[in-house]
């Protein structure tokens, strides 16, 4: 042995075998998270613009917004938009005299983009022919509400776009999207987003003569640092697309409309109390889908996807809208987003309804509310006060896959699936050793054992006696390598572990997904009667 290396005790040994190894949920970067702090720069920063730029910024930016509406609303009399299936277009071009209408748009976009701190917006053309521009653009990172505007200042004099239906309910963005002859998408509803996809391909189609469409399609706003999951819509009708990359210079704030700053108004009034801001608007060559990619638009999208990830240099991820959705539960739970839930649901069958029953569960035992259990916290919530400091530790360090010290929603998700039969029986034995080993000396004494198999028999009736069970045992404690062999034996005694680990957290898989499939009927059923009154109203 090395005078430097201490020799490995068989404490240590015996611990490293009981981490978990399987079934863990791949740790991937949070696209929703933003911080937005307030540091002594910015608040120095806030005060010196509130007092010079910021009163100018905002009478702008209100004459922009009026200026805007104004002609939006002029432009668009007599042209409303058709509601298909939830879906609200346009389905054919302007008219030349409505196109010379909504000119004037090009100079209000100027006078907005002014007012939120841009005093240039620099384009990068990398087209090696600069006349070829394909009828769909996709545009990506989406990080603010600035998006559409700056792409709108690179591409005049103005461009349609795809975006939610909510912003049909705003004065400023509605009556501009009308004008621009916008797709208008309910996310949430099935239907409207097959009729987007039409429109869609109605206008990628070549025979479009109107204004080129705009698509972020990642279909909602992150923090930049990842491309997540492309949305099909854009590459389904199988035409090129202009692969359109967008790049914020953020060096101190991260004005992403996103996390912290998730608040519309917020978001552009910390955009105002910049002293400048800068954005970059790459133009790359027109992708042609190769036949392949034509007859597979998931392809398609992931290939775009990866030229954009690469020629940004960050990575991709696949979260999608259910992620999305879920995003506003985990910020208000100050609950980190390091996980898809498409591997949740590949891994442990568990919709977004079950994980928002999951999440409330975990807010309960999350008492100083910052978003991770604590080991405290952790032995609260599962009663684990009449075990050994020395057990306590092995037990939660077997939860703590990420041996961060604190344990994260997405190992409480872990630790679960350990319950509901989603994982292997060494990792659910490794669990029945540790609910055993209340001592926490690496060996399981046989009178505990006894004890909990003769309180499974007065609790069921299909458990098997504890005589019967450990009958032919002669040692009187048993380490993991003694206690396997018998489990396989006896699984009864598995399921007793997991019948009383399930008891003290309170909360299982299966219930979660009654819960959720409760709330997920009743939410459609509102859903239902609100779309109807939202239709109504917009009609």
């Amino acid at each position: 042995v090395s005078p430097t290396r201490r020799p490995r005790s068989k404490s240590a040994s015996w611990c490293g075998a009981m981490k978990r190894t399987e079934s863990i949920l791949t740790r991937v970067s949070n696209p929703f998270e933003n911080d937005a702090p307030w540091t002594l720069y910015e608040k120095t920063k806030a005060v010196v613009v509130g007092c010079t730029l910021f009163p100018v910024r905002l009478v702008t930016f209100l004459l922009a917004v009026a200026s805007q509406a104004l002609v939006a609303r002029v432009a668009s009399l007599g042209n409303p938009l058709e509601n298909d299936r939830g879906c609200w277009y346009h389905g054919q071009p302007l008219s030349p005299w409505r196109r010379l209408l909504i000119k004037p748009i090009r100079w209000t976009n100027w006078l907005f983009l002014f007012s939120l701190g841009f005093w240039h917006i620099r384009v990068d053309d990398r087209r090696k022919d600069k006349r070829k521009l394909a009828n769909v653009l996709a545009a990506a990172p989406h990080m603010n509400p600035a998006d559409p505007f700056i792409m709108a200042a690179a591409f005049p004099p103005f461009l349609s776009a795809v975006g939610k239906a909510d912003l049909l309910e705003l004065p400023f963005m509605g009556h501009t999207g009308v004008a621009g002859q916008g797709i208008f998408v309910d996310r949430k509803n099935p239907d409207s987003r097959l009729a987007c996809k039409y429109a869609i391909a109605q206008r990628a189609d070549p025979a479009w003569t109107g204004l080129p469409l705009l698509i972020f399609p990642e279909g909602t706003t992150t923090n930049g640092k990842v491309l997540i999951q492309f949305k099909t819509g854009a590459f389904s009708p199988g035409q090129p697309v202009q692969p359109v990359l967008l790049q914020y210079d953020c060096k101190h704030f991260n004005f992403s409309w996103s996390g912290k700053n998730g608040n519309l108004g917020i978001c552009l009034l910390r955009m105002m109390l910049q002293f400048a801001n800068f954005c970059t608007v790459t133009i790359l060559d027109p992708y042609e889908p190769s036949q392949a990619e034509i007859n597979d638009p998931v392809l398609f999208a992931n290939n775009v996807r990866a030229l954009m990830a690469k020629q940004l240099g960050v990575p991709s991820t696949e979260h999608s809208y259910d992620d999305v959705w879920f995003a506003a539960d985990a910020i208000r739970a100050n609950v980190g987003q390091d996980f898809e839930l498409g591997e949740i649901k590949k891994l442990y069958d568990m919709d977004l309804e079950s994980l928002k029953v999951l999440l409330k569960r975990f807010r309960q035992a999350d008492t100083d509310k910052s978003g991770t259990l604590s080991k405290p916290e952790f032995e609260r919530a599962l009663g684990l006060s009449d075990r050994s400091q020395a057990s306590l530790e092995q037990f939660f360090s077997f939860f703590d896959t990420d041996g961060s010290g604190d344990l994260s929603y997405r190992e409480f998700i872990q630790g679960l699936a350990l319950l509901s039969g989603k994982c292997s029986t060494l990792s659910q034995a490794k669990l029945a050793f540790l609910v055993f080993d209340v001592e926490g000396t690496g060996r399981v004494k046989v009178d505990v054992l006894r004890k909990a198999l003769n309180k499974a028999v007065a609790q069921s009736e299909g458990a098997e006696p504890a005589g019967q069970v450990l009958s032919d045992l002669s040692a009187t404690e048993l380490d993991f390598q003694g206690f396997c062999p018998l489990v396989e034996r006896a699984p009864s005694i598995l399921e007793a572990a997991l019948e009383l680990s399930k008891r003290r957290v309170g909360i299982t898989f299966e219930a979660a997904a009654a819960e959720g499939a409760k709330a997920k009927a009743e939410k459609a059923e509102k859903a239902e009667k609100a779309e109807k009154a939202q239709n109504k109203k917009r009609k």
